[in-house]
């Protein structure tokens, strides 16, 4: 960086204060949000900074979430010091190897399972330590992913991915169709026992460590819906597999519930599996309008490419039960011709 913009010096002179020696700084990438994230390089160690504009992205949750995850027992990042009004978290470095980077149909049951194996501790932690100006610390409960943020959230599909993306205006009849099948949605992701929710648990927010998996991007935990990770993770928007792994992989799961007291034994396969696709089935239509979003709002034009997949799995479901025939044919005949031809 030949000409440091003022926030890189600023978090560049913050470094050598808590460092207390020269120190080598390498942009590794920025994510789907507004952080970044670099390398920090010393004689003798190497850690990982997030920058993350206080404005718009504070880092109390990202913190909070930390310790409640590592007092659980989840491998996370270590947090070795952090400055909130700057916005700064320098953490111990887990190296570059996504879990998407090494799956193959032979790797992925072994490292399914063994991200499976986290959720029953992410599942009990519903409240954390949160930490306010002065450093003071205070328990508070984790947000809820209730009807109203479900709703928030499907109405980035309609108006990313529907309005801006296809230029679509939809007649009276269409929103209401539209709106009761999202009525639908929320009241089955409702249903569900509301347990301890990540929220992004897929393949590229969970680390190869020395053969083990660690958890990163848990700052937007909340408190929903009990299959919304096991789909996060298995409908992967980023990789698909066969529907014989999904289902194999998701009776892993439906077993861990059970025995980990989050689900009761009266609740058969049949009905989690109902779940697992429908609350799947509300993250793909949000992840339709967070890419097209990500890509007109905030000029990341890469994710684009993951729509094929992600309205695949859309397709799928909604193909799949009968009170979704209608929106079922309305993407069909309505939707996807428009795409295709955007394409």
């Amino acid at each position: 960086m030949s000409q440091p913009e003022p926030r890189f010096l600023a978090l560049s002179h913050w470094l050598q204060d808590c460092l207390q020696q020269p120190v080598d700084i390498e942009l590794i990438s920025g994510d789907a949000s507004f952080r970044r994230y670099y390398r920090v390089l010393t004689a003798k160690h190497h850690f990982i900074l997030m920058d993350s504009p206080p404005t718009l992205l504070p880092i109390e949750p990202f913190l909070a979430i930390a310790k409640a995850y590592a007092k659980a027992g989840i491998f996370v990042p270590e947090v070795v010091a952090y400055d909130v009004p700057l916005g700064a978290v320098l953490l111990s470095d887990l190296g570059d190897e996504q879990l998407l980077s090494a799956l193959t149909l032979d790797s992925a049951p072994h490292f399914y399972q063994q991200a499976l194996d986290w959720l029953p501790a992410v599942a009990k932690v519903k409240s954390c330590i949160s930490i306010s100006a002065g450093d003071k610390e205070s328990v508070q409960s984790l947000p809820c992913f209730d009807a109203d943020f479900i709703d928030r959230e499907l109405a980035i599909f309609r108006e990313w991915f529907i309005g801006r993306h296809l230029d679509l205006s939809l007649s009276e009849t269409e929103q209401q169709m539209v709106a009761q099948v999202f009525a639908q949605i929320s009241d089955v992701m409702l249903q569900q026992p509301q347990i301890g929710m990540h929220r992004d648990f897929h393949s590229r927010n969970l680390m190869i460590v020395d053969k083990r998996l660690a958890v990163i991007d848990f700052q937007d935990a909340v408190i929903g819906p009990l299959t919304y990770d096991c789909v996060s993770l298995l409908k992967d928007c980023y990789v698909r597999w066969p529907d014989t792994l999904v289902e194999r992989m998701s009776q892993y799961h439906y077993q861990q519930c059970i025995q980990h007291s989050l689900l009761s034994p009266e609740v058969d396969y049949a009905t989690y599996e109902y779940w697992f696709d429908v609350t799947g089935l509300q993250r793909h239509l949000k992840v339709l309008g967070i890419f097209c979003r990500l890509n007109y709002r905030d000029n990341k034009p890469a994710y684009m490419a993951d729509i094929p997949l992600t309205l695949s799995y859309i397709q799928q479901v909604t193909q799949k039960y009968a009170q979704f025939h209608q929106f079922h044919h309305w993407m069909q005949q309505r939707v996807v011709p428009v795409w295709e031809a955007r394409l």
